[in-house]
């Protein structure tokens, strides 16, 4: 299910550049259109992506989270369908309002993920379960940049790419509403002593409708507010590289548009092997009592903040004769977050099993506030393409964002359970 959401979270990133340069397809009926307001295409997804996600990690740990994942890559599919006809009909609005309705639906991704991932891995797994289910993320940034890259220079062009990945989406839907489950205690299959097993190792509650939420305790907690504000400066600096490296490698280093959409696949190929290694190493280091849990989480976050943080500085002052050294820079910014996979993503059930969807709502929610201006700075501040001052401003608005983040989680973070994470009973009326 990650792996196809964010195929098609991606398609208009490469595409794209498709869509508004005539010369990118020899097939002369393939549409195109000269639009001014291309980074505002690009933003109008986050619009709408953090609008439901506060709602959509408290639904899914009161009432489960399958179905709202059912139904939401439904619909995000649907709309991918329609990209291609609201781009003929209404330009570029039509294209926004297609992605707007795409960020409405995928706002729920990662906070059905965080409750599912709360109720079913048990504690020392879960860097590694963790990191490898994130890492569809990766690999369908990877896989859409690819396929959208040659598909939309062959004869069937850009249109053909949302057709293709919509289609592909409703077979996974197909699937995964057949065998997936929301929690171990509804899954048909698997043994009492397993389902005993996860219970007691991540002491979940069954009674989840009777647990009322410490929503002050959590918004006041410093560990839970580092790892916000650690969770904002990761996404600031991924949708910065998400929806520009195209234009960048395109308007800045000349690429064609084959090799832009390999080369801009590259780091996520490094993001997807990076996690899953690492998380081996988080989860070894953890059960051979090594280094604690806060130890772990807060050097895997450091390594996807600071790392990234000197290639941004870095990246800024390179230009069209440093070809291999923007590639290897960009590996980097966009491909070390990957170690946060066993940082602060797998800290929400660290901190919280019972409202790991609820704060992982909360803290993607917020980051997505923050990341949505990338692409609207962007938008203002990118008044040439080819000027490298410019991107200049870009990245280091971002590398800003990694050094604060870099110094609270040193401060703050903690992989220790808090002390509300079991929550109270609500009170009944007589």
């Amino acid at each position: 299910m990650m792996i196809t959401v964010f195929i098609i979270r991606t398609i208009l990133s490469v595409s794209i550049v498709a869509m508004t340069t005539p010369s990118a397809n020899p097939n002369k009926d393939i549409p195109t259109y000269q639009w001014s307001d291309k980074n505002l295409v690009l933003a109008s997804f986050l619009w709408g992506y953090f609008v439901p996600q506060y709602l959509a990690g408290y639904v899914s740990d009161r009432y489960g989270a399958k179905w709202f994942l059912v139904c939401t890559t439904s619909l995000t599919a649907i709309a991918g369908l329609l990209i291609p006809i609201s781009a003929a009909m209404f330009g570029s609005k039509g294209v926004m309002a297609c992605r707007i309705l795409q960020g409405l639906t995928q706002g729920f991704l990662y906070p059905c993920m965080a409750s599912i991932l709360g109720k079913w891995i048990p504690s020392n797994e879960r860097s590694r379960i963790g990191s490898i289910v994130y890492s569809g993320a990766p690999l369908g940034i990877v896989t859409s940049m690819i396929v959208t890259g040659y598909v939309c220079a062959s004869p069937y062009g850009w249109p053909f790419a949302f057709y293709l990945c919509s289609g592909l989406a409703f077979i996974v839907v197909a699937i995964y509403a057949y065998v997936g489950c929301s929690d171990p205690s509804e899954h048909s299959t698997i043994t009492e002593e397993e389902k005993l097993y996860i219970k007691t190792n991540l002491k979940i509650e069954d009674n989840r409708h009777e647990l009322k939420v410490p929503f002050k305790q959590i918004l006041t907690s410093p560990p839970f507010l580092s790892l916000c504000i650690t969770n904002i400066a990761f996404n600031y600096t991924h949708w910065t590289l998400l929806t520009e490296t195209a234009i960048y490698l395109d308007k800045i280093m000349k690429f064609d548009l084959k090799s832009n959409s390999l080369l801009s696949s590259l780091p996520y190929i490094f993001e997807i092997v990076l996690a899953i290694v690492v998380s081996f190493i988080a989860d070894f280091l953890s059960t051979r009592n090594i280094l604690s849990t806060t130890n772990i989480r807060k050097i895997m976050n450091n390594c996807g903040l600071i790392i990234p943080g000197i290639a941004l500085y870095l990246l800024g002052n390179t230009g069209p004769s440093d070809r291999y050294l923007v590639i290897f820079l960009i590996v980097l910014i966009s491909g070390m977050p990957g170690t946060g996979k066993s940082g602060h993503i797998a800290n929400h059930s660290d901190l919280a099993p019972n409202f790991s969807g609820i704060m992982m709502g909360i803290s993607n929610g917020t980051s997505v506030l923050f990341s949505s201006m990338a692409p609207t700075l962007a938008q203002f501040v990118l008044t040439d393409e080819t000027n490298r001052d410019q991107w200049r401003i870009l990245f280091h608005v971002a590398l800003g964002f990694n050094v604060f983040a870099a110094v609270i989680n040193t401060l703050f973070t903690s992989g220790e359970k808090q002390p509300w994470s079991q929550g109270t009973r609500k009170t009944k009326g007589l």
